[in-house]
C-alpha cells in the first residue's frame, strides 16, 4: 500500500516537472522519498533523488544537481541497474554542463553499457545524443554525427516523436558548423515542421535559428529574413515562458528558505529543551551535592560531639576512680561509702585509738633550713591539731 503511495506521489511530481513548477514537484518527491524510506524500496529512492537533481538542474544549481545524481547512482549501483544508467547519465549532463567534457564521456560510456544490457532504449538513446553533443563540443564532428545518428535511429523505432525532433535539430546544426548548409536546410525543416505540429516552442527556435544560419550563409536573404521573423516571434515567447518560469523559481527558492527556516526554528527548540534538560540536572546534581555536604557536615560534627562526649566520660571515670582510691587510702571503706552516698558520716565511737606522730622532711621546700621552726613547735602544731 506504502509503496503504491509512494509511486503516485514520485508520478504527481514528475508531472509538476513537466509543467515547470518546481516548489509543488519539490514538494510529492520528498512526500515520495520519504514513503519510499519507510519501506526501504531503493529503488523508488533511486529514482526520486535522481528527480530532485533533475530540479536543480533545471534551475542551473549543477552542485546541488550533481550531489543528488550521486545519491541516486550509489543507491542503485549494483542493486538497481537500469536506475544506476540514468543516473550516471544524469551526472554526466552535469559534468558537461560545468565543462568537465572527459568526465562527462566519461560517465555517458558507463550509462551507455548499462543502458544495452537492460534494453533500456529511452535511456540508450538520450545517452547516446548525449555523447554525440559531448564529441560536438570537443571537436569530433565525426563520432558526434555518429552517436546523433545511432540515436536518430532507435527513436524512429520507438517512435519518440519529441526525441526525433531534438536530434534532427542536433544534425543539422552540427552540419552548419561544418559548414554543410545545404545538407542542413532539409534536416531542419523537417524538424521545424515536427516541432510545429507538436507545439515544443524551444525545437522550433532551435530549427529557425538552424535554417537562418544555413540561408544567410547560402545568401538567401529572403528566406533567412523570413525564419530571422519567426525567431523573433518564437524568441518573445519564449522569454514569456522564462518569465513564468523565473516566477516559479522565486516561488521555490522562497519554499526551500522557509523549509530551511522551519527546520532551523526545529533545531534550534529542539536545542532549547536540550539546554532546560541540562539546567535541570545540573540543578539537581547541585541540590544532590548540597545536600550530601550539609549531610557530610552534619556527621562530621556529630561524630566530634560523640568523641568528645566519649572522651570526657573517660576522663571523668578516671578521676571518679583516683577520688575513689584516694579516699579509701585515707578512710576506712564504710565511712568512704557513706560519704560517697550521703554526702557526710555519722560520728562514731572508737574504744581504742592509735596516734602517729611523723615528722615530713621538706615540707618547707622554698624555707632554708635557719629559719624553720623548732621540732618541739612542730609537734606542738601537730598535737593541737589533733
Amino acid at each position: 500500500m506504502k509503496n503504491g503511495i509512494a509511486s503516485v506521489t514520485g508520478n504527481i511530481g514528475a508531472v509538476y516537472i513537466s509543467q515547470s513548477s518546481y516548489p509543488k514537484a519539490l514538494e510529492y518527491f520528498k512526500l515520495s522519498l520519504h514513503l519510499s524510506g519507510k519501506i526501504g524500496d531503493n529503488k523508488s529512492i533511486s529514482v526520486t533523488l535522481g528527480n530532485i537533481g533533475a530540479i536543480y538542474f533545471y534551475q542551473g544549481n549543477y552542485p546541488m544537481a550533481l550531489d543528488y545524481y550521486q545519491r541516486s547512482a550509489a543507491l542503485s549501483d549494483g542493486t538497481e541497474i537500469q536506475s544506476e544508467g540514468a543516473a550516471l547519465n544524469n551526472i554526466g549532463e552535469v559534468l558537461m554542463e560545468q565543462g568537465d567534457m572527459e568526465g562527462a564521456v566519461d560517465h555517458y560510456k558507463r550509462s551507455l553499457s548499462i543502458s544495452e544490457k537492460t534494453k533500456d532504449l529511452a535511456t540508450f538513446s538520450y545517452t547516446l545524443t548525449n555523447l554525440g553533443k559531448a564529441y560536438a563540443k570537443q571537436g569530433n564532428h565525426r563520432l558526434a554525427l555518429e552517436h546523433y545518428q545511432h540515436a536518430l535511429h532507435i527513436r524512429e523505432e520507438m517512435q519518440d516523436k519529441l526525441g526525433i525532433v531534438a536530434t534532427l535539430n542536433h544534425i543539422g546544426q552540427l552540419n552548419i558548423k561544418q559548414k554543410y548548409y545545404q545538407k542542413a536546410i532539409p534536416i531542419c525543416q523537417e524538424a521545424f515542421a515536427m516541432a510545429q505540429q507538436m507545439h515544443v516552442t524551444d525545437e522550433k527556435m532551435n530549427a529557425c535559428t538552424c535554417l537562418y544560419d544555413a540561408f544567410k550563409a547560402l545568401g538567401d536573404g529572403n528566406q533567412a529574413l523570413a525564419y530571422h521573423e519567426q525567431m523573433l516571434v518564437l524568441n518573445d515567447s519564449l522569454n514569456m515562458e522564462e518569465t513564468a518560469k523565473e516566477l516559479q523559481q522565486m516561488e521555490f527558492v522562497k519554499q526551500v528558505l522557509t523549509d530551511s527556516l522551519a527546520r532551523a526554528d526545529e533545531k534550534l527548540q529542539i536545542e532549547e529543551v536540550h539546554q532546560q534538560e541540562v539546567q535541570r540536572k545540573t540543578k539537581a546534581r547541585n541540590l544532590a551535592i548540597g545536600i550530601g555536604l550539609v549531610f557530610l557536615v552534619l556527621a562530621g560534627g556529630l561524630y566530634s560531639r560523640v568523641n568528645y562526649i566519649r572522651k570526657s566520660k573517660a576522663a571523668i571515670e578516671r578521676e571518679r576512680d583516683r577520688s575513689n582510691h584516694l579516699l579509701l587510702n585515707i578512710l576506712p571503706e564504710e565511712i568512704a561509702r557513706e560519704l560517697k552516698e550521703k554526702g557526710r558520716a555519722e560520728p562514731r565511737d572508737f574504744e581504742t585509738v592509735s596516734i602517729l606522730f611523723s615528722e615530713f622532711q621538706g615540707i618547707y621546700p622554698h624555707v632554708s633550713n635557719s629559719k624553720r621552726p623548732p621540732a618541739s613547735d612542730r609537734n606542738k602544731h601537730l598535737l593541737r591539731s589533733l
